[in-house]
């Protein structure tokens, strides 16, 4: 599931010339893309969490399949431009509650190795579709034939979802849970309590009633008086959105996700035209480094963050990372094809565990009742990044050209070492 949202990320970017050539448009106008997939990302991540609570994972995972399939069954017949637009929105609605959803499920385990592997597979998602756009060009066949392919992966996908989750309720959901499936125990209750009214709301005291005496004993002053006990308060979504918006981890967190996403968009989304139009790269082997810059995304989530877990410190290892990647993209200065392509896989081998570690490091330094909704507020505001980042760049693209990429995306990564040296000690304090 993550794989397709990958697939679905960078797809927008390897077809933007095909796109823009397509319908005519300006780079002005055809960073409208963007926008249009990352607001229908916002929409389906803020509200990802009402989902999980109300109606459980199987529900919020066929409502992904659903948008995901009609967007591509739209998108493959290369509707007029508003329509294709729109279309665009659904894409990223899908997109969007398969990674708040899925990411959910695994920061509960609270293990950054498992984040990182969960994202490589986004990266080797990405990797496919600029292969698949480029051996299509290649073809002679047209952009929209490419949708064929996410279609028939959201159609499988939801019918494994229904099959596999049915029965199951997700840690936060109302609805009782069953334990058809014992690989899932940990995502299950034994109880059909609400979670809310149990461990994951904060404590309220509540007066009991008094007793009543027996009639052949005499009443004490405790009886009558009643004692003080402890019970849970249920907390609504709103509540929970207030506590998670008073710590300072999830502000610093939406610093460090809002650049890590427009670092990796902006990357993915103009890379491609900035290798054709400022090297004069054949547009085909464009779009195949493009892939080599997801396949070092996926690579360095996994190999890095396997060789460096519980060695290097949290704040040590994402600084150490974003210096390097910034290193590599000065190399891309060098107006050579080649050299752009090695250095372009590089910046993706170090860029490409720093989103994993910024939702983990900020997922264990909030309480376990709150982790839905701070995980959905950061994918969400992340993808704030990821359309503002590719739109702003069009834009100045379209005034000033695109050889000032490298220098964009050093200065975001600049940022991102001010926010990490910020981020506070794990002092969270639990339910």
């Amino acid at each position: 599931m993550i794989a397709l949202v990958g697939m679905n990320d960078s797809a927008t970017g390897a077809n933007l010339d095909s796109m823009q050539a397509h319908y005519g448009v300006s780079y002005d106008e055809i960073s409208i893309v963007f926008l249009a997939n990352t607001a229908g990302y916002f929409l389906s991540s803020i509200s990802a969490s009402f989902f999980l609570h109300h109606f459980g994972l199987q529900v919020s995972l066929l409502t992904a399949a659903a948008a995901m399939s009609t967007g591509c069954v739209v998108l493959s017949i290369a509707p007029p431009f508003p329509a294709f637009i729109i279309m665009l929105g659904f894409m990223g609605f899908g997109s969007g509650m398969y990674d708040a959803v899925i990411t959910t499920v695994i920061a509960h385990e609270e293990d950054g190795v498992l984040m990182s592997l969960l994202y490589s597979c986004f990266g080797v998602g990405a990797m496919i579709s600029p292969l698949a756009i480029g051996a299509f060009l290649d073809r002679g066949y047209p952009w929209n034939r490419y949708y064929n392919i996410p279609l028939g992966l959201a159609l499988i996908l939801a019918v494994i979802g229904y099959f596999v989750f049915r029965g199951c309720a997700f840690a936060f959901s109302r609805r009782p849970p069953s334990f058809k499936l014992t690989s899932l125990d940990r995502l299950m209750r034994a109880d059909t309590t609400p979670p809310d009214e149990t461990h994951d709301a904060p404590l309220s005291t509540s007066v009991a009633p008094a007793q009543t005496a027996n009639t052949n004993v005499s009443s004490t002053p405790s009886a009558s008086q009643g004692e003080v006990i402890h019970a849970r308060a249920r907390m609504s979504a709103q509540q929970r959105m207030r506590r998670a918006m008073g710590l300072r981890a999830v502000w610093i967190g939406f610093v460090l996700i809002i650049c890590a996403f427009a670092s990796s968009d902006i990357l993915s989304a103009w890379s491609v035209s900035f290798l054709i139009s400022t090297r004069n790269a054949p547009p085909a082997s464009s779009r195949f480094v493009l892939s080599g810059l997801w396949m070092g995304i996926a690579s360095g989530r996994v190999v890095l963050a396997w060789l460096l877990a519980n060695r290097v410190g949290e704040k040590t290892f994402a600084i150490v990372m974003l210096v390097l990647a910034s290193g590599m993209l000065g190399v891309m200065y060098v107006r050579s094809f080649v050299v752009d392509a090695v250095a372009l896989a590089l910046v993706g081998f170090f860029f490409g565990p720093v989103t994993p570690k910024v939702l983990d490091v900020i997922g264990v330094r909030v309480p376990p009742s709150l982790k839905a909704s701070v995980v959905s507020l950061l994918v969400g505001l992340g993808l704030i990044g990821s359309s503002v980042g590719p739109l702003l760049f069009g834009v100045a693209a379209g005034r000033g050209g695109l050889s000032s990429l490298p220098a964009v995306l050093i200065g975001v990564s600049v940022l991102s070492i001010a926010a990490w040296c910020a981020v506070p000690k794990n002092r969270r304090r639990e339910d």
